[in-house]
Order: C-alpha cells, then sequence, then structure tokens
C-alpha cells in the first residue's frame, strides 16, 4: 500500500523480529533497535515482491536439498556474467551497509569455493527453477528471475 502510494520513504516503518533464525538474523542486518531512523533502498523482483533478507534460485522440485541437484542457467550480476552453465544455486542478499546494491553468491559445485560478487542488479535465465524469498518458495518454477536494488524507491526504518 505505502509503494502503490508512493509513501514508502515518508512513513516510518517500525519492525519487532519474531525469535525464528532468519527474524533475528535480518533484525541484526538492518540494525533493529539501533540509532535514528534512517531511508534503505528497496531491493526488488520483477514478480513483485520484495527482498528483505535472503533470496535463492536453485533446482526446482519438491523443495528438499540435495548437493547433487544442478541447474542450468545463466546470471549477469550488472555487467559481470557470474554463471553459464551447472551450478547448485545462487544466493542474493541485500548489503544493507551500501547504498543500493546486493551481494550475490554463486555456488558452483557443492563444498568448493563460491564466486561472490557485488552490484546492482541480477538477471538469471535458466531451466525451470525455484525461487526462496526470505524463506517462501515462489508458487511456480520459473525460467527469468532479475532481483535489483531499486535506486527510485527508499523506505524509512523506525529502529
Amino acid at each position: 500500500m505505502l509503494l502503490k502510494a508512493e509513501r514508502t520513504a515518508l512513513v516510518p516503518v517500525a519492525w519487532e523480529p519474531a525469535g525464528d533464525k532468519a527474524s533475528v538474523a535480518l533484525a541484526r542486518d538492518i540494525g533493529v533497535g539501533t540509532g535514528e531512523p534512517r531511508d534503505l533502498c528497496l531491493v526488488r523482483d520483477d514478480h513483485g515482491g520484495v527482498l528483505l533478507h535472503h533470496g535463492r534460485v536453485e533446482a526446482a522440485g519438491d523443495g528438499r536439498r540435495s548437493l547433487s541437484r544442478r541447474l542450468g542457467l545463466q546470471a549477469h550480476h550488472d555487467d559481470i556474467k557470474v554463471a553459464d552453465g551447472e551450478i547448485t544455486r545462487i544466493d542474493v542478499r541485500p548489503d544493507w551497509r551500501a547504498v543500493d546494491t546486493i551481494g550475490v553468491t554463486v555456488v558452483l559445485q557443492p563444498l568448493r569455493p563460491t564466486r561472490q560478487t557485488s552490484g546492482r542488479a541480477l538477471q538469471i535465465a535458466s531451466d525451470p527453477a525455484r525461487i526462496v524469498r526470505d524463506g517462501v518458495p515462489y508458487p511456480r518454477p520459473v525460467h527469468r528471475w532479475t532481483w535489483y536494488a531499486d535506486d527510485r524507491v527508499r523506505w524509512r526504518l523506525q529502529p
């Protein structure tokens, strides 16, 4: 509602984390309970969602994780090609210390070194992929997805 009314930067939003691990981690990352109100970037996707803490792209399936599951895709993080071929997963996190920035980690093979980049937008084209936004799976497999730090919109956090 605030986004549609273009009031995200005007109306402060307060939030109290639940007791789960993801909520506590998000509260720590954005500094809930510390400091003055501040404006943060809004990380959005091309399917109308917002990413607050952690996004994941992985092989479509029943949701059970397997180290052997692979996904064919091509991904660009800004002007850097971060993946082209089979991978295990991509993790995306907003970087609350930087302005309009998301961090991307590409896991090519389990238990191997990862590729990490930082930038404004991630675009993927893939075989059917499962998307998880802040612990909630997207309802259907997708072939294309974009996450981006929207430099036109801010949200005001009241810590």
